[in-house]
């Protein structure tokens, strides 16, 4: 198989499967100070805190959709460097589409129910259920499309915000600060911020403290809909193989609320494929 089709599936994979991984979170003292639950460690700065938080949930400003070129690197188990497009409909769909002289070479659909993607040359195609991959665990497409652009979630109810102080713990040290949302289905995440630049720096999830894995952000841009992650490095290790996958958005030449029109058709003539052979064949 092309190594192209390879990078879309297995960043696909990571995607996806990133929801079964990750990191737990510290115990602390719970304090009821101001509107959120916060964990108290010491003489931590809670006014700081509560600050660094309201700017961020009042960064997350609505959008409806939004089209974008972006950098997509494979940097484990192999190599390789492409360039692509990917068009999100908020709350309802992702579709990343990879383009090679011209011409689109592979493309991947994600909604709330499934997962399809397409490689052209050599005529193979997925078809998954996202629930079936999922094993039932309640991640929406809204939360996947929080993640990729750098905006703190609560899982199954989407980015966060001012109306949802009883679905997640705030904390701060020295140098960070952290939103660490209620485990669910014995899953455990939170999301780590700068307390420099008050940006989302790392995502941490996991699932019965196996499975560790990490979304790692590298600052974020202001744009017309509020503080966007300029890319995300997410990384995992599944049966023993690392995988890891670098998206990096060209936010300069995003097209935001313009309405674009996004849909799967199964190919004609194609041969279907699992994610399970694709890992098998790295």
């Amino acid at each position: 198989m092309n190594s192209l089709v390879k990078s879309v599936f297995v960043l696909l994979s990571v995607v996806i499967l990133f929801f079964a991984t990750g990191c737990k979170s510290s115990k602390s003292t719970l304090s009821t100070t101001a509107t959120y639950p916060i964990v108290t460690e010491g003489n931590d700065d809670v006014t700081k805190l509560l600050s660094n938080f309201e700017q961020t949930i009042a960064s997350y400003q609505d959008w409806t959709d939004v089209v974008m070129p972006m950098n997509l690197s494979l940097i484990a188990p192999k190599q390789l460097s492409i360039s692509g497009r990917t068009t999100m409909v908020k709350d309802e769909s992702i579709y990343i589409s990879i383009r090679v002289l011209g011409f689109e070479a592979a493309n991947a659909y994600i909604t709330n129910d499934s997962i399809f993607a397409s490689y052209k040359l050599d005529k193979i195609y997925i078809a998954e259920d996202l629930r079936k991959i999922l094993g039932g665990f309640p991640a929406t497409i809204s939360d996947l499309q929080s993640m990729l652009l750098g905006r703190a979630f609560v899982l199954g109810k989407g980015a966060i915000n001012s109306t949802m102080n009883n679905e997640f713990l705030l904390s701060i040290n020295e140098d960070s600060w952290k939103i660490t949302p209620h485990d669910i289905n014995n899953v455990g995440y939170e999301f780590i911020f700068e307390n420099s630049t008050n940006s989302l720096s790392t995502l941490s999830i996991n699932i019965a403290n196996e499975n560790r894995a990490n979304c790692i952000y590298g600052g974020s841009t202001s744009t017309a809909v509020g503080n966007i992650a300029k890319g995300v490095t997410i990384s995992t290790e599944i049966k023993d193989t690392p995988l890891c996958a670098k998206i990096a958005w060209e936010l300069n030449n995003a097209k935001w609320n313009t309405a674009p029109t996004t849909k799967w058709k199964t190919p004609k003539g194609y041969r279907r494929i699992n994610v399970a052979n694709i890992l098998k064949s790295l």
